[in-house]
């Protein structure tokens, strides 16, 4: 009896680790990007290839007010991978009408969260939003950055579902490029009531402009 009960915990060591552990089944991500119906542009992406996003299957819906491309991804393991979203002509090289830059975390649980920073060249605009719900005392806050090239322009918390309590949301922070050269623009996500507490997460987007007034941007976590 004792040897069989060595076999057994033997037998049962050795096998692999997807076969003892349970799985964690991971929801796809889905982003839906519109274009305006001008000839020769549409959405580019490319996508950081570090095992957490697999290769996105893209669906497309014309319809008279433009064309939707929806970007499906299947999640494959925890941890943080970026994608980048560029909309402009498909032949140019210059820089393209709009970017979108999403960091997507993945948790052992197979739930995700994505981060977004979005910049339009157009009327040199910039948005960020960031997953937050205020309701557990801890939110994002804006370090004012100092340069003088972006101001920012609104913050607004945006509910999930406004009719569900404590949902969660999106913090959505928008700013207006004054003038050439760089800015950092770098959230805390800290807890409201003690200002004095150290940050749990830190988040930061690079933020340059030349002088022909061109954006680009970049995600440095830190």
């Amino acid at each position: 009896m004792k040897k069989a009960l060595i076999a057994l915990l033997i037998a049962l060591c050795t096998l692999p680790l997807c076969a003892r552990a349970e799985q964690v089944e991971f929801d796809p991500l889905q982003i839906t990007l519109w274009g305006d119906n001008i000839e020769g542009y549409e959405w580019s992406c490319d996508y950081e290839d570090n095992g957490v996003l697999s290769s996105p299957f893209v669906e497309y819906v014309e319809t008279e007010n433009g064309v939707s491309s929806t970007y499906i991804f299947g999640l494959q393991a925890p941890g943080r991978a970026q994608i980048v979203f560029n909309y402009g002509p498909n032949f140019a090289l210059s820089m393209p009408e709009r970017t979108m830059i999403c960091t997507v975390i993945v948790d052992e649980d197979g739930s995700f969260t994505v981060r977004r920073a979005e910049r339009y060249s157009g009327d040199h605009m910039l948005v960020v939003n960031l997953p937050s719900n205020p309701t557990t005392g801890v939110n994002w806050n804006y370090e004012e950055d100092l340069s003088g090239v972006v101001t920012l322009i609104s913050e607004e918390y945006v509910p999930l579902d406004e009719f569900l309590e404590g949902a969660g949301g999106n913090t959505e922070y928008t700013f207006r490029v004054e003038k050439s050269g760089e800015a950092l623009l770098l959230f805390d996500y800290a807890d409201m009531w003690n200002p004095d507490a150290e940050a749990q997460e830190t988040y930061a987007v690079l933020v340059s402009a030349n002088d022909a007034m061109e954006i680009s941007m970049t995600v440095d976590e830190q």
